[in-house]
């Protein structure tokens, strides 16, 4: 309960900039500033203890890694299935791939599980999304 209400104070008292987003939703601009507020104030993100951090991509704007994973690159996932179906949406997932993608500095592993668990049920197959099909082929390395 007290992580709860402490949640509450921290979203009353959260101070949105006067150049935020506008296609950023305040519930996204928060999440994405707490996540990056909290991993830089406990440990650092140039912490040489830091292994891995696991954030969202809205929470990765602005900073860059040496290495970045991006996972569950399936059709459904990413694009998520509701934004597949309207070329705005599309759009708008397309560029949030970009920005994950232009994270890192060195290296870059995109990847998709050919078989997954969904909601408790026996495995899926998995379609490898679109945005992994429209990577010129001369910038893929497959690794099997």
């Amino acid at each position: 309960m007290a992580n709860l209400q402490e949640l509450v104070n921290a979203t009353t008292q959260f101070e949105f900039p006067e150049d935020k987003d506008i296609a950023t939703s305040e519930r996204d601009y928060f999440l994405a500033h707490v996540v990056v507020d909290t991993s830089e104030t406990t440990v650092g993100v140039n912490d040489p203890l830091v292994k891995v951090q696991l954030m969202t991509i809205h929470a990765a704007k602005g900073l860059e890694f040496s290495v970045v994973f991006m996972v569950g690159m399936a059709e459904g996932l990413f694009p998520h299935y509701a934004c597949s179906q309207e070329a705005k949406q599309l759009e708008e997932e397309r560029r949030l791939c970009y920005v994950g993608m232009t994270r890192a500095m060195q290296q870059l592993y995109l990847t998709c599980a050919k078989y997954r668990m969904t909601y408790g049920s026996i495995y899926q197959t998995q379609k490898a999304s679109r945005f992994l099909r429209e990577i010129p082929k001369k910038y893929k390395k497959s690794i099997k």
